[in-house]
Parts: C-alpha cells; structure tokens; sequence
C-alpha cells in the first residue's frame, strides 16, 4: 500500500543529535542507497550483508526523520516496508556550529558526516571499477577523478576570494544538477552520479622547535 510520502530536495540538519545519526558511516551508505524507494533486504543485498544487521540502523534513520516509508506490503504474512531518503541532498545548519560547545567528539562526527561518506563512495567506485587507481588520473582524452589533497600559501584576501569562486562553482554545479534531473526524460544525455567531498580551511602546522 502506497503511503502518503514526497522526498524534497533538501534536508537540512540543526541539531546535534541527527548529525552524529548520520555521522555514521554504515548509514551513510544506508542513506545514499535509499536515495531511491528500497527494502531493508535490498539495501542488505546492495551492501552484501544480512538484512538483520541493519534493522537498527534503518530505525535510527527513520526515528530522527532521514527516511520515511513510502509503500508497505504484506509478504508471507510479514509486513515489509519501502523506504526512502526525506530529501536528495543533506546537509548542515550553519546555526549548529555557532550554537554548539564543540569538543573533539563532535569535531569527529561533523567531519564523519563529510568525509566518511566520501571515503565509501571512493572506495566502492575502485572495488567495481568506476576508478582505477592504477592509472594516472589524466590521460590525454579522459579525465576520472580529482583525489588530492594540497596546503596553500595564501594572503587571507586571496583565501577570501578564492573561496567565493568555489563557492560559486559549487552552486553552478548544484543548478546544473537539478536542471539535468527535470529534464533527464528529454534531453537524451545519460546522467551518471558524481561525488565531490570539499575542505578549504586554515591550517596550523606543526613546526619542529627550529621553526622549520
């Protein structure tokens, strides 16, 4: 039986609570894998472990509003459920780190929510060969990836004006995503997913007591 459900386009997350729910990394990929309507068992098959393992992840998930159930049946007598990501995209209130007493715990968790995930999505790619790290990422007509990772010497006028341009860019693509998913029936281009997990921050080096 159809519920009454509507996935929206953006989740955004205030509290502390939710952000360590999703800081986990198992569901994390119980998350992206419910970006699309799937049982317990499908998202267990995807993930290639028993369905039972992930019950009280999904209930987690479901509890603090990150999926919600979209259809139930009965089979052999047994209610089973189809859930679905709330929103295409989630991300973090800006409010929370001004309103939260950070700790090393939580500094953990809000980049668990980032990187973690960043972490399995690179890795699943590589295991099915979406990225194959034995080659350079660049070739002459091909262009894979972008992993790195890079410290700049910069002015903090030059840190300010670099990171309004990404920030820009990143909208551009956000737009050019959610224009591609309207049109994704017409305009014959086939879409594929792309994951983009970004840091841009100041950094204090560890200097030996020489200062080198």
């Amino acid at each position: 039986m159809p519920e009454d459900f509507t996935q929206a386009e953006e989740f955004v997350i205030s509290d502390l609570e939710t952000l360590k729910v999703i800081a986990d990394p198992l569901r994390t990929q119980v998350l992206q894998l419910l970006l699309k309507p799937k049982t317990v068992k499908e998202v267990a098959a995807r993930l290639e472990m028993p369905a039972t393992k992930l019950y009280y992840h999904v209930n987690q998930l479901e509890k603090f509003g990150l999926i919600g159930v979209v259809e139930t049946n009965v089979v052999s007598g047994i209610i089973e459920k189809t859930y679905q990501a709330v929103a295409r995209d989630f991300c973090v209130d800006d409010q929370l780190f001004a309103l939260t007493q950070f700790t090393d715990q939580t500094v953990r968790d809000v980049l668990g929510v980032i990187f973690d995930g960043a972490r399995e999505e690179v890795r699943r790619s590589v295991a099915v060969g979406l990225i194959d790290l034995n080659t350079p990422a660049r070739t002459a007509e091909v262009l894979d990836r972008v992993l790195g990772r890079a410290t700049f010497s910069l002015t903090p006028a030059q840190f300010q004006s670099y990171a309004g341009r990404l920030t820009a860019l990143l909208n551009e693509m956000g737009e050019a995503s959610q224009e591609n998913e309207r049109q994704k029936e017409t305009n014959g281009a086939e879409l594929k997913p792309y994951g983009l997990a970004i840091g841009f921050y100041p950094v204090h080096l560890i200097r030996d007591e020489a200062g080198e």
